[in-house]
């Protein structure tokens, strides 16, 4: 994960995770969440996030936009529909949630799922 100048966090070099339910999970902010989407393809990633702050993380919510280099200020990027198992939730340190997210990704798009949270300031982006 690397912090980009602008506040955002690129998962893009993180590490791809197994989808098993019996390992064990370090404290954190947000407990190694799990997000699995899916694309045309019916390709499935899964993503463990893990936080380093200590205390409730409240309100997190999830969008999926598309990748721009080229984006335009106050430009709409988000792929829509996306179905999400759970959106708008909380987590107590050493709280585990998986989340799963689907849509359907337009030929020569490239998709981002960000995490954002009410007493989190920063993103978390996967590519």
């Amino acid at each position: 994960m690397v912090r980009q100048g602008n506040g955002d966090f690129d998962m893009a070099l993180g590490e791809p995770a197994t989808s098993g339910t019996d390992e064990k999970y370090e404290v954190g902010l947000f407990q190694k969440i799990c997000k699995c989407f899916t694309n045309e393809n019916d390709s499935l990633k899964v993503t463990k996030v893990n936080g380093v702050n200590i205390g409730v993380a409240f309100f997190f919510h999830s969008s999926v936009h598309a990748l721009k280099t080229d984006h335009q200020e106050g430009e709409d990027t988000r792929l829509l529909p996306v179905h999400y198992s759970k959106n708008y939730f909380s987590l107590v340190p050493s709280e585990v949630m998986p989340i799963k997210i689907t849509f359907k990704v337009p030929l020569g798009v490239t998709p981002r799922a960000m995490l954002h949270g009410w007493n989190y300031h920063g993103r978390h982006t996967v590519h």
